[in-house]
């Protein structure tokens, strides 16, 4: 069994004032070789973030499946066997990429929350989060115990 450690999910207000959520979801599943999936049902993709940049591969690829439309990633091969990130795409640009999330989110302007389990590090999760809000984005971390772990059979 894999555990689910962490979870990227968001909400966008509509011009009537309510709020939706947004079809796609990221979540990172702790096994051997841990993982990103993202989720747009009924497609999961698979990606293998740098260990020391999990939450920010994790948004990354969250923000740029957003950008998808639904029938461009309706036509999204799924099978493709994932590389870790870092070799698929090289590292200056990965490192770009990271470097961007704060300006990508505020773009794209959902409400994002982020979800952890033990498992993943504490103080990164407050340095992205103190990071993000201070460039203004609009993001939360929910921190759960043991007690509400999530185990996946794969």
């Amino acid at each position: 069994m894999a555990k689910a450690i962490a979870a990227i999910y968001a909400t966008e207000e509509k011009p009537d004032g309510t709020t939706q959520y947004i079809n796609l979801c990221c979540i990172y599943i702790d096994t051997v070789q841990p993982y990103w999936e993202v989720r747009l049902l009924p497609k999961i993709f698979k990606v293998y973030p740098n260990p020391d940049n999990i939450l920010e591969d994790g948004l990354w690829q969250f923000i740029e499946h957003c950008k998808i439309s639904k029938k461009d990633f309706a036509n999204k091969p799924q099978d493709i066997v994932p590389a870790y990130i870092e070799e698929e795409y090289g590292t200056e640009y990965c490192n770009e990429k990271r470097d961007q999330i704060g300006s990508s989110l505020l773009s794209l302007g959902f409400n994002v929350s982020i979800a952890t389990w033990p498992g993943i590090d504490y103080e990164q999760v407050a340095s992205l989060m103190n990071r993000l809000q201070a460039e203004g984005c609009n993001i939360i971390h929910i921190g759960l115990s043991e007690k509400y772990s999530v185990e996946l059979p794969l």
